[in-house]
């Protein structure tokens, strides 16, 4: 699959060359619409024939359980959090082999979990390792949207984002992180409190996301809107011709 250098002057960047395409990184903050993005993106890609492999970041249940007990125990550490998206990485490149050209698409990528421990504090070689072990996308499309309208998304989707998703975390932290997550969860945190931490911690985000994910095979979209998602797709097939 060759890369078709498309001219996209509404994009902050566009791919440029000609490489074999293999794998695309659809990027951005919780609420942006990336899901919806890759669902369209991988369907669109089965109607030309081909059979992507959807890679979705910290999915298993295995290290979400470990995470949990981690937390509950007031024990998690940014290093300890590497480990598991280390380890979730790793594992979702052993259990899918690619077959020559074949194309693979993540719902988040490496950007999000060097922002997730970046943010939360830790140093630089414990998130920096994941961009550097890890093969580096062919295509990433990164969506900035605004925090404050993917708050929106999030309470008429499921009710109010998860305590994490608002990085509360970072505020609660060791023997009364629990406590306040049971707090949160119980609505004894109120929502504007939520609202205020979840638009500056996904400002923060994507502000980060920016940083990590640059160059010439990096897709900007700014200001992302479900409803232009049918075009995007259009584009990124295009992207990759």
């Amino acid at each position: 699959m060759k890369l078709a250098s498309p001219q996209c002057d509404r994009y902050s960047s566009v791919c440029t060359g000609n490489e074999l395409r293999k794998i695309i990184a659809i990027e951005g903050i919780d609420g942006s619409g990336k899901s919806s993005l890759t669902s369209l993106l991988i369907d669109r890609f089965k109607t030309l024939g081909r059979d992507p492999i959807e890679s979705s970041l910290f999915k298993r249940a295995e290290l979400r359980a470990a995470a949990s007990a981690m937390n509950d125990a007031g024990a998690m550490t940014p290093e300890t959090l590497c480990g598991l998206h280390y380890a979730d990485l790793q594992m979702e490149y052993s259990d899918a082999r690619e077959e020559p050209g074949q194309i693979r698409i993540w719902d988040r990528y490496v950007y999000s979990s060097a922002t997730s421990i970046r943010l939360r504090g830790g140093p630089q070689h414990a998130w920096r390792i994941l961009l550097d072990h890890f093969p580096q996308p062919d295509l990433v499309v990164l969506l900035l949207a605004d925090p404050a309208v993917c708050f929106d998304r999030i309470v008429n989707r499921a009710g109010k984002p998860t305590f994490f998703e608002c990085g509360l975390d970072r505020l609660y932290r060791g023997e009364r992180l629990k406590g306040a997550m049971e707090a949160y969860h119980q609505g004894s945190i109120p929502m504007e409190f939520a609202r205020s931490m979840f638009v500056e911690f996904m400002h923060a985000w994507n502000q980060s996301l920016e940083e990590l994910a640059v160059g010439p095979h990096v897709m900007i979209i700014r200001d992302f809107d479900l409803k232009d998602a049918a075009r995007i797709v259009e584009d990124v097939i295009v992207a990759c011709e």
